[in-house]
């Protein structure tokens, strides 16, 4: 990567960061004044009762937003932070589950269900950060392209042999896919996800029995 292509991801991760944290503290605002004006509701024996239980709904309806809104702030802050440094150790199910959120939108938008597995223990990987999610996105996104309506893709990591290995598991009705394997093999993005991956150190493959990506990585030597 020339110089001028690494700043210019440093120069994206910088502003991202720096306007999320900008966004959380406008999220903070709105937290505080919902709380003031349901206290203000409570404090008003005056004021009817189906104003009273309106504003109580709305009031829910916009915690639950400023929820929502703070959870995707972080997730984004946490992305942004991935390019402060070209490598460090990163925990491979801490980035698998930051990834998977983050393509939680892309998912809804093809009807299909995203869920990660938890880990058995702690796994932690030498990389690219950034290069790292890049590649987690690409398999989903690989995944997401082929699989019909109301399907799901799993995503468990696990160890194996000297390393560890990430599967995106696909399931259910593929009666209308003749071949889901091949059609990922054919995607043009799956020669580029190959690359990545071996520019990682580790290895990608598709699943011989089952429709599967998995995307092995090498443990950290001492």
């Amino acid at each position: 990567m020339t110089s001028y292509a690494q700043k210019e991801i440093e120069f994206f991760g910088k502003i991202t960061a720096a306007s999320t944290h900008e966004m959380k503290n406008v999220l903070a605002i709105i937290k505080e004044t919902s709380g003031l004006m349901e206290d203000l509701m409570t404090l008003s024996p005056e004021t009817p009762m189906t104003l009273r239980e309106k504003f109580q709904n709305t009031l829910s309806v916009i915690a639950s937003q400023i929820k929502r809104g703070a959870e995707i702030s972080d997730r984004l802050n946490r992305f942004a932070h991935s390019t402060d440094v070209p490598v460090a150790n990163i925990d491979l199910y801490t980035a698998a589950e930051q990834i998977t959120a983050l393509a939680q939108r892309f998912a809804r938008l093809k009807q299909v269900d995203l869920k990660l597995d938890p880990p058995a223990l702690p796994m932690t990987v030498a990389v690219r950060p950034v290069r790292l999610l890049m590649t987690l996105f690409g398999c989903i996104e690989c995944c997401l392209n082929r699989l019909p309506a109301g399907a799901h893709v799993r995503v468990a990591t696990r160890e194996k042999n000297s390393g560890f290995e990430i599967s995106f598991i696909c399931q259910g009705d593929f009666s209308c896919l003749p071949d889901l394997s091949q059609g990922i093999a054919t995607d043009s993005r799956w020669t580029d996800l190959k690359q990545m991956a071996a520019s990682l150190g580790g290895a990608i493959e598709l699943g011989a029995a089952d429709p599967c990506i998995r995307l092995y990585l090498p443990e950290p030597t001492a």
